[in-house]
Parts: structure tokens; sequence; C-alpha cells
């Protein structure tokens, strides 16, 4: 364990939540560089108490913070990680007034999530919820609170997570076919988005826009856009299976 690493976390990082948890369980196997992390998926998810899925999207954010570093493990090996310590600490990053305000960028955004920029990580309870259904598909849910913590960290009102929320999100997948990680992307390519970010402020809307979204995304890369690869995949094997299943 590095007790460097360890205090820079704690000074500095602007994480928060599980995000912050994993960012220390990742310090505590570090060197005092920041470096030669190389804890287990599995691990993580024990020494933070939450899910494979939930390290996952903790390590994107991470990332997306400027504070951590993936490298990919060989499929024998653990990733390794890097904790990305600045000289100065918090001192060296922009401070509100100062260079671009937290959530903006001079780039175009893209859908899957290469444009790295600053946010702040709300704190306290970030949104509500309202009666969902008993059987309340976990992904969905998740795939909800991830738009919700977007919005509170664009500045807006903790919104309700509701039977409505819950709908369309589901309709998405089973009706729309879009795939649980498209959404994900198409959430951060609009929340990242100055003029979507105030548009899209629930899931009934994100439904209503993604194709207009998807559009946008595709015309802002110049080339296919992930969101619709990943549902071009998925489109690929739905026919692959009603075929075999027409002709045995």
């Amino acid at each position: 364990m590095s007790i460097k690493v360890m205090s820079w976390v704690w000074e500095n990082s602007q994480a928060g939540g599980t995000d912050l948890l994993v960012l220390l369980a990742i310090a505590d196997h570090a060197s005092d560089d920041g470096g030669n992390a190389w804890p287990s998926m599995d691990l993580l998810a024990r020494k933070t108490r939450v899910s494979e899925r939930t390290v996952r999207r903790s390590l994107r954010e991470l990332e997306s913070l400027g504070e951590l570093a993936t490298e990919p493990g060989t499929g024998r090996t653990s990733s390794h990680y890097q904790v990305l310590m600045s000289q100065g600490g918090q001192d060296d990053r922009p401070h509100p007034g100062q260079g671009d305000p937290p959530g903006r960028t001079d780039c175009p955004p893209t859908p899957d999530g290469d444009v790295r920029q600053t946010v702040n990580e709300p704190s306290g309870n970030q949104r509500t919820s309202s009666a969902l259904p008993a059987d309340a598909d976990p992904v969905i849910v998740e795939l909800c609170e991830y738009l919700a913590e977007w919005i509170v960290r664009n500045g807006g009102k903790p919104p309700t997570i509701g039977v409505k929320w819950y709908d369309a999100c589901r309709l998405m997948i089973e009706i729309d076919k879009r795939e649980p990680e498209s959404i994900r992307k198409a959430i951060d390519w609009c929340q990242r988005n100055e003029f979507w970010r105030s548009n899209i402020r629930s899931m009934p809307k994100l439904r209503e826009k993604y194709d207009t979204l998807r559009l946008q995304a595709q015309s802002n890369r110049g080339e296919q856009s992930t969101m619709d690869e990943i549902d071009l995949a998925r489109a690929q094997r739905e026919a692959a299976r009603r075929r075999r299943e027409q002709f045995g």
C-alpha cells in the first residue's frame, strides 16, 4: 500500500461515492508513483462492496476525470492501473472562471466517450425514485440512474426515477432494439453536448430523440457512430437467430 497515493486521492480526487472507493482500492495496491497496481476486477468488487459491472462503470468515470489510466490485461493477467497524480494536486486544475468550465469542451463530443473532460461528482442524494416494478431489471435501473447522475452533474435538479423513466428505457431495449451499452454511450454523448444536455433531461426524451442524436453523432465524427455499430451487431445476431429457427 502506498500512503502517498492514498493521501493524494483523499485530498485531491474529484470523484465521489463508489468512484472514490474504487480509486482508493486501486491506490491501496499502487506504488508511490501511482502505478504498478494490478488488482483483479473481482478483488475491486469485493473491496468496494459493489458488483463488477458497477466497478467497470466507476473505472470509466475515473478515466474521464483524468485520474486513472488503464492498460487492459492479456486475459491471463489483471489490468494495470495508474493513478494519475498531478504535481501540484488540485491546484493545477482549472478553478471556476479559469479555462474551460466543468463539462465543457472545445472539441465535438463523441458517442464512444473519447473526449476527456473534467466534471464535478455530485454529492449527497442525487435523485429520488418513485415506485418501480417489483421485478425491475437492474440493467434498466442502472441506465436510468446513470442519466440522472449526469443531469445532476451538469447542474440540474435531481430527477425522479419513476415508471415513465423505466418504461422508456425498457422500450428502447425491447422494442427499439437498442443495446444497453449503446444507450449508455448516447447518454454520455448528449450530456457532454452543450445543446443537448439542456434538452435531454429524462429517459422518455432520450428515447424520443435517440435517432436524432445518433445522426448528429455520426455527422460530427464523419463516420459510422459507435451507437450504430452496437445496434447493428444486435440486429445481425437476431437475424441469424431467426434464420436458424426457420431452417433448423
